[in-house]
């Protein structure tokens, strides 16, 4: 966005009514400054309609700077420079051997962030990174290592591989999601989103409590579903926001408001069972745990459970169009 010197105010003539931010009594568009006590100026942010929206340009003590970028007030990425400093918190050493590892310690960083962010949200403050921006951060920390060439020999071609395939799927959920976006104003609470996991990949699992020769017992047992179709619970528009730019495989009903329509059934197993007392040698013999309880009707909990990475085919029907995202 561009700004003309009449859209620049000092964030102290600026007013937050919730999570707007006002200026002379309207949502500002514009850019917004902070400074230090010696005038220096300490922040920068676009915004538009009160909300950030555009590049932040944050500027420290040390002469140095950071750079985020948001939409609709949430963080979606940041500069080169800026991705480099994040990558060189977690990972100070001049060189690194384990891809494994890396990818490890890439994961327990974004959690550690979800975590802080639900914490913000939980003490009352706005949620501060879209679902985007955390997806954005695993490939730019890989991409950051590679760049300072921070792999030892023996991973390098190997994370590259990783980054480019990365690459590649992301930009098909981009075009995916792109197309997408031109019918949320038409059609934002009447697309119909379906998704299809691999057959078998989903599991249900229930809880059961009972007793049996006056021990009680508590089993765990599940169930994995065969041709599960789910449908996306929530608007179009909600719907984009959720995959952001993961790819086919990162998506599950962890980030997805999913709701099962229907499936094929499958076989039950029981997974563990604890009792309390333990039983006797002679107990354990003459116990049938699949008839300890109506696997139909008994149970007290129930979760699905989705295997890593198992969602084929996502298919958003638009009145007589058809748009699909493939493994």
């Amino acid at each position: 966005m561009k700004f003309n010197n009449e859209t620049r105010v000092n964030q102290d003539e600026t007013e937050d009514i919730g999570i707007i931010t006002h200026y002379k009594g309207k949502p500002f568009t514009g850019i917004v400054f902070a400074a230090y006590e010696n005038g220096f100026v300490a922040r920068e942010t676009e915004m538009l309609e009160g909300l950030r929206h555009g590049k932040e340009t944050k500027y420290h003590d040390d002469d140095d700077y950071s750079i985020n970028y948001f939409e609709n007030d949430l963080k979606i990425g940041h500069d080169n420079h800026t991705y480099d400093k994040i990558t060189n918190e977690v990972f100070p050493n001049e060189k690194y051997n384990d891809l494994e590892e890396i990818l490890k310690k890439i994961e327990d960083k974004i959690k550690f962030l979800k975590i802080m962010d639900d914490v913000m949200v939980k003490q009352g403050y706005c949620k501060q990174n879209s679902e985007s921006y955390y997806d954005t951060l695993s490939k730019e920390m890989i991409a950051s290592l590679l760049r300072q060439k921070k792999f030892s020999e023996n991973v390098y071609d190997q994370a590259e591989e990783r980054s480019n395939k990365d690459n590649d799927n992301c930009e098909r959920t981009i075009k995916f999601t792109d197309e997408l976006k031109k019918y949320v104003k038409s059609h934002n609470d009447n697309a119909v989103i379906e998704v299809f996991p691999s057959n078998g990949s989903v599991w249900e699992e229930y809880i059961y409590r009972g007793t049996w020769n006056s021990k009680k017992f508590k089993m765990k047992a599940s169930i994995p579903l065969k041709n599960a179709d789910y449908q996306y619970d929530g608007s179009l528009s909600e719907f984009i926001e959720e995959i952001g730019n993961k790819k086919i495989t990162e998506l599950d009903d962890s980030n997805l408001n999913l709701e099962l329509l229907g499936d094929s059934g499958g076989s039950w197993q029981v997974d563990e069972i604890t009792w309390n007392p333990k039983l006797t040698k002679e107990e354990e013999e003459e116990v049938d745990v699949y008839n300890l309880v109506d696997f139909e009707m008994d149970y007290e909990e129930d979760e699905f459970i989705f295997d890593k990475g198992c969602i084929e085919e996502i298919k958003v029907t638009i009145e007589d169009k058809v748009f699909t995202l493939v493994k």
